[in-house]
């Protein structure tokens, strides 16, 4: 739970009482918000760059503790049977959920590119997910092109950074295929597969980062498989 919104009113908790599963009355508080006042907009600022969110809103509402007419004794207490209704409600949190990635802004300065993990070491646990498969990119101007070599001088794979890129979005969310794209970004994944479509080889590769208007510059990285 980020945040929570409560309109200024006299409902603060509420009791509920049941019978558990031993048989025994349980007297529980609910908690209904503390009083914030409604507000339109919440700032998460503790996040990670280029790890993606799932963000939330629910509803949720709360009635008086209801009983039955008939009296049971229970634990020594003769009270009300309760009637088993739940007293506090919350909307599903599927029901609106949307993602987000925070990213660095584009930089035109060449010198602060940096590739991660480097070295990238295909580890057991990451063969499971092709996401995990990638290296990154980060802090790249919003337009350039990324070709990468062996250090033999061989081209293994030219990637496009631009608006219609991949620029760290990939397409396998459940649940934001309809957000908008952002209209640029500092970070380009790239899957360890050469123009073939192959998984490369462990080495050592250069890779080539022109951007129009700005320059060019190259960062080493290795791959261990």
């Amino acid at each position: 739970l980020l945040a929570q919104y409560d309109k200024v009113d006299s409902f603060g908790t509420v009791t509920n009482r049941r019978i558990n599963a031993d048989g025994h009355l349980e007297i529980e508080s609910i908690d209904l918000g503390a009083n914030t006042g409604l507000q339109y907009q919440f700032t998460d600022s503790n996040v990670i760059n280029g790890q993606k969110y799932y963000y939330s809103v629910t509803a949720y509402d709360a009635q008086p503790y209801i009983a039955s007419s008939e009296l049971i004794t229970i634990d020594g207490l003769t009270i009300p049977q309760p009637a088993g209704i739940p007293i506090s409600l919350e909307s599903s949190l599927l029901a609106n959920i949307h993602s987000a990635t925070p990213m660095m802004a584009p930089s035109s300065n060449l010198k602060k590119i940096l590739i991660v993990p480097n070295p990238f070491y295909l580890t057991a646990f990451q063969t499971s997910s092709a996401f995990n498969k990638q290296i990154k990119f980060t802090k790249l101007p919003s337009n350039c092109s990324i070709k990468i070599f062996t250090v033999s001088g061989d081209l293994v794979k030219i990637i496009y950074h631009n608006v219609s890129s991949d620029n760290e979005r990939p397409g396998f969310s459940p649940y934001d295929e309809n957000d908008p794209e952002p209209l640029e970004t500092s970070t380009e994944s790239w899957d360890l597969t050469n123009h073939r479509g192959k998984l490369v080889a462990s080495g050592m590769y250069i890779a080539l980062i022109e951007a129009p208007g700005i320059g060019k510059t190259t960062v080493k990285f290795a791959v261990i498989q």
